[in-house]
Protein backbone atom coordinates (compact mmCIF):
# COMPACT_ATOMS: atom_id res chain seq x y z
CA UNK A 1 0.00 0.00 0.00
CA UNK A 2 2.77 2.56 0.84
CA UNK A 3 4.57 1.72 -2.50
CA UNK A 4 1.04 2.54 -4.39
CA UNK A 5 1.36 6.17 -2.08
CA UNK A 6 4.76 7.07 -3.13
CA UNK A 7 3.68 6.25 -6.81
CA UNK A 8 0.65 8.30 -6.56
CA UNK A 9 2.70 11.19 -5.32
CA UNK A 10 5.01 10.54 -8.01
CA UNK A 11 2.70 10.99 -10.78
CA UNK A 12 1.04 13.92 -9.30
CA UNK A 13 4.07 15.76 -8.85
CA UNK A 14 4.63 15.15 -12.60
CA UNK A 15 0.72 16.52 -13.12
CA UNK A 16 -1.02 20.11 -12.78
CA UNK A 17 -3.88 19.15 -11.37
CA UNK A 18 -5.74 17.69 -8.40
CA UNK A 19 -4.58 14.79 -6.49
CA UNK A 20 -4.92 11.54 -7.65
CA UNK A 21 -5.12 13.10 -11.52
CA UNK A 22 -1.47 11.67 -12.39
CA UNK A 23 -2.99 8.02 -11.40
CA UNK A 24 -5.95 8.05 -13.06
CA UNK A 25 -4.37 9.04 -16.41
CA UNK A 26 -1.47 6.45 -16.60
CA UNK A 27 -4.51 3.96 -15.57
CA UNK A 28 -6.79 5.07 -18.20
CA UNK A 29 -4.38 5.42 -20.82
CA UNK A 30 -2.99 1.78 -19.77
CA UNK A 31 -6.70 0.51 -20.24
CA UNK A 32 -6.47 1.87 -23.64
CA UNK A 33 -3.33 0.27 -24.42
CA UNK A 34 -4.33 -2.77 -23.56
CA UNK A 35 -7.83 -2.80 -24.86
CA UNK A 36 -5.75 -1.81 -28.11
CA UNK A 37 -3.91 -5.00 -27.78
CA UNK A 38 -7.37 -7.37 -28.05
CA UNK A 39 -6.84 -7.69 -23.99
CA UNK A 40 -10.45 -9.05 -22.28
CA UNK A 41 -9.20 -8.26 -19.09
CA UNK A 42 -7.55 -4.78 -19.89
CA UNK A 43 -8.54 -3.30 -16.37
CA UNK A 44 -7.20 -6.42 -14.20
CA UNK A 45 -3.96 -6.04 -16.15
CA UNK A 46 -3.84 -2.41 -15.65
CA UNK A 47 -3.93 -2.81 -12.02
CA UNK A 48 -1.31 -5.48 -12.04
CA UNK A 49 1.41 -2.98 -14.06
CA UNK A 50 0.71 -0.30 -11.87
CA UNK A 51 1.42 -2.55 -8.55
CA UNK A 52 4.46 -3.63 -10.16
CA UNK A 53 5.79 -0.31 -11.26
CA UNK A 54 4.84 0.86 -8.06
CA UNK A 55 6.79 -2.10 -5.93
CA UNK A 56 9.74 -0.97 -8.19
CA UNK A 57 9.68 2.91 -7.44
CA UNK A 58 9.33 2.13 -3.29
CA UNK A 59 12.46 0.02 -3.91
CA UNK A 60 14.08 3.42 -5.43
CA UNK A 61 14.59 2.31 -9.08
CA UNK A 62 15.12 5.46 -10.81
CA UNK A 63 12.81 5.99 -13.92
CA UNK A 64 13.94 8.43 -16.59
CA UNK A 65 10.90 7.86 -18.64
CA UNK A 66 7.65 6.84 -16.53
CA UNK A 67 5.35 6.57 -19.03
CA UNK A 68 7.17 4.12 -21.46
CA UNK A 69 7.90 2.05 -18.16
CA UNK A 70 4.56 1.73 -17.69
CA UNK A 71 3.88 0.61 -21.67
CA UNK A 72 6.53 -2.07 -21.17
CA UNK A 73 5.66 -3.15 -18.27
CA UNK A 74 1.85 -3.44 -19.65
CA UNK A 75 3.59 -5.48 -21.88
CA UNK A 76 5.46 -7.84 -20.20
CA UNK A 77 2.12 -8.62 -18.21
CA UNK A 78 -0.06 -9.37 -21.01
CA UNK A 79 2.44 -11.55 -22.25
CA UNK A 80 2.07 -13.83 -19.11
CA UNK A 81 -1.31 -13.22 -18.85
CA UNK A 82 -1.82 -14.79 -23.03
CA UNK A 83 0.80 -17.51 -22.04
CA UNK A 84 -1.49 -18.73 -18.70
CA UNK A 85 -4.32 -18.19 -20.93
CA UNK A 86 -2.72 -20.17 -23.62
CA UNK A 87 -1.64 -22.75 -20.90
CA UNK A 88 -5.35 -23.39 -19.47
CA UNK A 89 -6.69 -23.78 -22.69
CA UNK A 90 -3.82 -26.29 -23.47
CA UNK A 91 -5.13 -28.20 -20.47
CA UNK A 92 -9.05 -27.83 -21.16
CA UNK A 93 -8.62 -28.94 -24.46
CA UNK A 94 -6.61 -32.36 -23.51
CA UNK A 95 -9.58 -32.94 -20.85
CA UNK A 96 -12.70 -36.14 -21.51
CA UNK A 97 -15.61 -33.97 -22.61
CA UNK A 98 -17.23 -36.75 -20.57
CA UNK A 99 -16.63 -39.80 -18.50
CA UNK A 100 -17.51 -42.39 -21.39
CA UNK A 101 -15.31 -40.37 -23.33
CA UNK A 102 -12.62 -41.10 -20.61
CA UNK A 103 -13.86 -44.74 -20.50
CA UNK A 104 -13.78 -44.67 -24.15
CA UNK A 105 -10.32 -44.09 -23.65
CA UNK A 106 -9.54 -46.33 -21.00
CA UNK A 107 -10.50 -49.17 -22.59
CA UNK A 108 -8.85 -48.77 -25.79
CA UNK A 109 -6.10 -48.08 -23.91
CA UNK A 110 -6.64 -51.41 -22.09
CA UNK A 111 -7.81 -53.53 -25.31
CA UNK A 112 -4.11 -52.09 -27.21
CA UNK A 113 -1.56 -53.50 -24.31
CA UNK A 114 -3.80 -57.17 -24.48
CA UNK A 115 -3.34 -57.02 -28.05
CA UNK A 116 0.86 -55.67 -27.43
CA UNK A 117 1.15 -58.80 -24.97
CA UNK A 118 -0.49 -61.09 -27.07
CA UNK A 119 1.64 -60.40 -30.16
CA UNK A 120 4.72 -59.93 -27.99
CA UNK A 121 4.09 -63.67 -26.60
CA UNK A 122 3.71 -64.82 -30.79
CA UNK A 123 6.90 -63.50 -31.10
CA UNK A 124 10.23 -66.30 -31.35
CA UNK A 125 11.78 -65.96 -27.88
CA UNK A 126 15.32 -64.31 -29.40
CA UNK A 127 13.05 -61.68 -30.65
CA UNK A 128 10.95 -60.96 -28.11
CA UNK A 129 14.22 -60.65 -25.91
CA UNK A 130 15.65 -58.50 -28.43
CA UNK A 131 13.30 -56.29 -28.41
CA UNK A 132 12.51 -55.96 -25.07
CA UNK A 133 15.94 -55.62 -24.04
CA UNK A 134 16.11 -53.44 -26.87
CA UNK A 135 13.66 -51.16 -25.56
CA UNK A 136 13.54 -51.40 -22.18
CA UNK A 137 14.79 -48.25 -19.98
CA UNK A 138 17.22 -47.91 -17.43
CA UNK A 139 19.26 -45.31 -15.18
CA UNK A 140 22.02 -45.71 -18.35
CA UNK A 141 21.97 -43.82 -21.54
CA UNK A 142 20.06 -45.60 -24.42
CA UNK A 143 23.46 -45.56 -26.78
CA UNK A 144 25.53 -47.05 -24.01
CA UNK A 145 22.88 -49.44 -23.12
CA UNK A 146 22.12 -50.91 -27.03
CA UNK A 147 26.07 -50.42 -27.85
CA UNK A 148 26.49 -53.49 -24.57
CA UNK A 149 23.38 -55.00 -26.29
CA UNK A 150 25.11 -54.97 -29.37
CA UNK A 151 28.28 -55.88 -28.15
CA UNK A 152 26.88 -58.88 -26.10
CA UNK A 153 24.93 -60.31 -29.17
CA UNK A 154 28.03 -60.11 -31.58
CA UNK A 155 27.00 -57.31 -34.63
CA UNK A 156 27.15 -53.63 -34.65
CA UNK A 157 24.68 -51.18 -33.36
CA UNK A 158 23.79 -49.84 -36.51
CA UNK A 159 22.59 -53.98 -37.05
CA UNK A 160 20.62 -54.29 -34.02
CA UNK A 161 18.97 -51.09 -34.61
CA UNK A 162 17.77 -52.75 -37.70
CA UNK A 163 16.96 -55.95 -36.27
CA UNK A 164 14.78 -53.70 -33.56
CA UNK A 165 13.33 -51.87 -36.51
CA UNK A 166 12.08 -55.16 -38.37
CA UNK A 167 10.89 -56.91 -35.09
CA UNK A 168 9.03 -53.34 -34.15
CA UNK A 169 7.26 -53.30 -37.77
CA UNK A 170 5.98 -56.92 -37.23
CA UNK A 171 5.02 -56.33 -33.55
CA UNK A 172 2.76 -53.00 -34.70
CA UNK A 173 1.44 -54.94 -37.74
CA UNK A 174 0.33 -57.45 -35.30
CA UNK A 175 -1.32 -55.14 -33.03
CA UNK A 176 -3.00 -53.20 -35.35
CA UNK A 177 -4.62 -56.37 -36.71
CA UNK A 178 -5.36 -57.84 -33.33
CA UNK A 179 -7.12 -54.44 -32.51
CA UNK A 180 -9.02 -54.54 -35.87
CA UNK A 181 -10.00 -57.70 -35.32
CA UNK A 182 -11.72 -56.71 -31.92
CA UNK A 183 -13.37 -53.96 -33.76
CA UNK A 184 -15.30 -55.96 -36.02
CA UNK A 185 -13.24 -55.37 -38.63
CA UNK A 186 -11.55 -58.53 -41.06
Amino acid sequence: MESLESLIKLLDANSNGSPGTGYQLVRMKLIKYLEWQKCVAAEELTDETIDRVARRVSQGQQIENLMGYFYGVARLVLKEYERAQLRHQRAVAILPRSTEEADDDNEAATRRLECHKKCLGELPETDRDLIIAYCRPDDRPKTERRQDLATKLGIKRENLRLRAFRIREKLDKCVADCLNKGNGRK
